[in-house]
């Protein structure tokens, strides 16, 4: 049986924030961050820094939430951005399917999308 399942990005899990980031060749970086406008500086921040980015990408797994500053794609294409979502939410769920002991390969297609092939038993 297959189903599709949209997922809003939640950033909850270090983990497979820093495997997304490590898959597109993203720098992770830690310490005191800051985009564009100095007053957004967060002192113990965990950022990722897309490719041809200036400014990291800021993660609070406290609350899930991203902050960026891409200056209108200017300071970094959102290609990237989706690029890491998308990721992300790949190794979120692979992580969680798999300690539930379930089995999960992965399938690139020719449009971008990835499809999870999950199987076990509930």
């Amino acid at each position: 049986m297959s189903h599709t399942v949209k997922i809003d990005t939640k950033f909850l899990d270090e983990q497979a924030a820093i495997a997304a980031a490590n898959e597109m060749g993203a720098e992770i970086v830690r310490g005191k961050l800051h985009l564009y406008q100095k007053d957004s500086t967060v002192e113990n921040g965990f950022g990722v820094k897309l490719p041809g980015w200036r400014y990291p990408v800021i993660i609070d797994f406290q609350t899930g939430e991203a902050q960026y500053d891409d200056f209108k794609g200017r300071w970094g294409d959102t290609v990237h951005l989706e690029k890491f979502k998308q990721l992300y939410a790949t190794h979120k769920a692979t992580i969680e399917f798999k300690k539930k002991g379930w089995l999960v390969s992965r399938t690139l297609a020719p449009n971008g999308s990835i499809k999870l092939q999950v199987t076990g038993v509930a």
